[in-house]
């Protein structure tokens, strides 16, 4: 690391500590409108974007939370006993309040900032959609230094590609593996018209995305084999962890998502 990379990955530790212990203390048996009070009495030091950085993991961490909660109660098993389904809903509608409670927080402080940005993880269709976690160069993403390279003509196809998957409703003709090729066996690319996203699953519905280019000719081949050596064990093995990583990668997908709106309007094939 270099000093400004140094500083940023301690801060990021900082912040991922600090979600924890919020997430920690809401889960207490406090009442909920004390939420509010603990949140800002635990996050005075923060900026801003700090402290969106911490509410979405600690939102995320609820939402996960509650879905486990919910597949449990529809488990056969437990669903059949009354007693059992009992208790999982009463838990479940506790620790929902407190996620209403907080998501209103959240909203209200991004309505105060004058902000347009809306919550990117809706409870209702989170088992249909895929998390798209991004492979990283230091304190970039690969994807954000390729976009600088993929003529601005293409910007449209690329937001298209990744707007459709991370959805769940691109078409299967958009989405290809690599039978030819034995290098690239276990990852696969998005494409439209030349543009290519190559990436893998990393388990459930959780995939890695390793970079983007514009196929020139039949030589495609040389691209893909230096994007997939960017590969490397990417772990989100624990709880911790995988939050972590959703949160920086529901960042980078953002700003990659904005970047593209914004410049694809100079240029359209």
């Amino acid at each position: 690391y270099d000093i400004d990379e140094l500083f940023e990955k301690n801060k990021k530790d900082k912040l991922d500590e600090c979600s924890n212990s919020i997430f920690d203390t809401i889960m207490e048996n406090i009442q909920n409108n004390e939420i509010k009070e603990i949140i800002e009495e635990m996050t005075s030091w923060m900026k801003n974007d700090e402290l969106d950085y911490v509410l979405k993991i600690v939102l995320n961490k609820f939402i996960f939370m509650l879905n486990s909660l919910k597949n449990n109660m529809l488990d056969e098993n437990n669903y059949e006993d009354i007693e059992i389904r009992k208790l999982i809903i009463a838990e479940y509608n506790t620790y929902f309040y407190k996620f209403r409670v907080l998501n209103d927080y959240y909203l209200n402080k991004k309505t105060n900032e004058e902000s347009e940005e809306v919550l990117l993880v809706e409870e209702n269709d989170e088992d249909n959609k895929n998390n798209l976690f991004f492979a990283m160069a230091a304190s970039k993403s690969y994807f954000e230094r390729d976009i600088q390279s993929v003529p601005e003509e293409y910007y449209t196809r690329v937001k298209k590609l990744l707007e459709g998957f991370k959805k769940g409703d691109l078409p299967d003709i958009n989405m290809e593996g690599f039978s030819a090729n034995s290098k690239l066996k276990g990852y696969r690319k998005l494409k439209e018209d030349q543009v290519r996203i190559v990436y893998r699953l990393i388990d459930n519905n959780n995939y890695l995305i390793l970079g983007v280019f514009v196929k020139k000719d039949n030589r495609g081949s040389n691209e893909y084999i230096r994007i997939i050596n960017r590969d490397y064990d990417y772990k989100i093995n624990t709880e911790d962890l995988y939050f972590s990583k959703l949160t920086q990668s529901e960042e980078i997908y953002g700003s990659v998502i904005d970047y593209l709106e914004e410049n694809s309007r100079k240029g359209n094939r």
